[in-house]
């Protein structure tokens, strides 16, 4: 069994094991395979969705899903992760691979429990080590001034272009994506998502990660 499948299947268990009424659910292929082993278990909670494709899969396995706008607690959450380190405070995740980081750190915000799934490629030993970007959701009319805001923090930065379309990435909620480089950025997030524009970055510090799990074994903290 492949890490992806492994530590999907491992969530599932969890799930079924802590019985939420209500699980938030992610975005990403990790999480895909989440769903697949959570229908397969037989959860018959209800759930909440960070995005359009998750959305789709969640109704494809036919679980209720739930409007997030309409939702003030989730019991628990899962949701994937695009790289995995630690800082001298704690465990931090890039996110935001898919565009969706907005929803989902408001999913992690109003979750009682949440747990991140990857596979052991996407845990670093130091910051930054794969190379992963850091994702800024930002509001097209402020593009130029948070790009104005990012060199002058000398912070290096690359407008995210989508895959077949021509043009930018648009998230679900109707902003842009910048990729920041993650070695100039990560010990500046605090004062870029301050500048105007800024709906949110992709970087999950320790208040918003209670557990990583990791391949077959592996377990954050």
């Amino acid at each position: 069994m492949d890490g992806k499948r492994a530590v999907a299947r491992r969530a599932a268990e969890l799930v079924l094991a802590e019985g939420p009424e209500v699980l938030g659910v992610g975005s990403g292929t990790t999480v895909r395979l989440f769903v697949e082993e959570l229908a397969r278990l037989g959860y018959e909670g209800l759930t909440v969705s960070t995005s359009f494709d998750t959305n789709i899969v969640l109704k494809k396995h036919k679980f209720k899903v739930l409007d997030i706008q309409t939702v003030e607690q989730v019991d628990l959450s899962v949701d994937g992760a695009d790289e995995v380190f630690s800082l001298k405070d704690g465990i931090y995740a890039i996110k935001g691979g898919g565009a969706a980081m907005l929803r989902e750190k408001v999913l992690a915000a109003i979750s009682r429990k949440r747990v991140y799934i990857v596979d052991e490629s996407k845990v670093s030993d130091e910051p930054c080590a794969r190379g992963t970007p850091i994702p800024l959701e930002v509001v097209p009319s402020a593009l130029p001034a948070v790009e104005k805001g990012l060199n002058a923090l000398g912070v290096r930065w690359k407008l995210r272009e989508a895959r077949g379309k021509l043009g930018p990435v648009v998230t679900d909620n109707g902003n842009l994506v910048v990729d920041l480089d993650c070695r100039s950025a990560v010990e500046k997030v605090e004062e870029v998502e301050r500048l105007p524009g800024v709906a949110v970055s992709g970087l999950f510090g320790p208040g918003l990660i209670d557990v990583v799990l990791i391949g077959e074994r592996g377990k954050l903290p």
